[in-house]
């Protein structure tokens, strides 16, 4: 599996070709893949409502961000931003997320450090949650 890598060329603003494919989607296999699966084989944690809460609060610092006029908007909501990693250690704690998720999470948020970089992630999660919604198509 390929390692998460936002830039193909950060200066020039030039994305990974592979990054809203290849990596999102083997990203998300391996994430399925790691769940913990119960006798009728059905995924006991990274259940798809759980990813997208994760996705969800990526979304909301979007729209916060979008909506602020202030300069220094990215730098103060990237604090919380950064927050993504102690929520996803949590809910792996408690047994909702698995630690290859832990793992996607955790290198994607070390990367952040512009609002490119934010831009970046956020498309990112939109492809994996595509892909992991396609590997998991039941309305759990």
């Amino acid at each position: 599996m390929e390692k998460i890598e936002f830039w193909e060329d950060k200066q020039k603003g030039i994305l990974k070709a592979t990054l809203m494919d290849k990596q999102a989607e083997d990203w998300a296999q391996a994430v399925f893949n790691d769940a913990k699966r119960d006798k009728r084989n059905e995924p006991q944690n990274n259940k798809p409502t759980q990813l997208r809460r994760f996705y969800d609060e990526v979304v909301r610092f979007d729209s916060l961000l979008k909506g602020n006029e202030d300069s220094t908007a990215f730098e103060k909501y990237l604090p919380y931003v950064k927050m993504l990693n102690a929520k996803v250690s949590y809910a792996n704690g408690r047994d909702h997320v698995t630690g290859r998720f832990v793992e996607m999470i955790k290198t994607c948020v070390s990367h952040v450090e512009t609002r490119e970089d934010f831009e970046a992630f956020k498309s990112f999660f939109e492809a994996f949650m595509g892909y992991y919604r396609y590997l998991h198509p039941k309305n759990n």
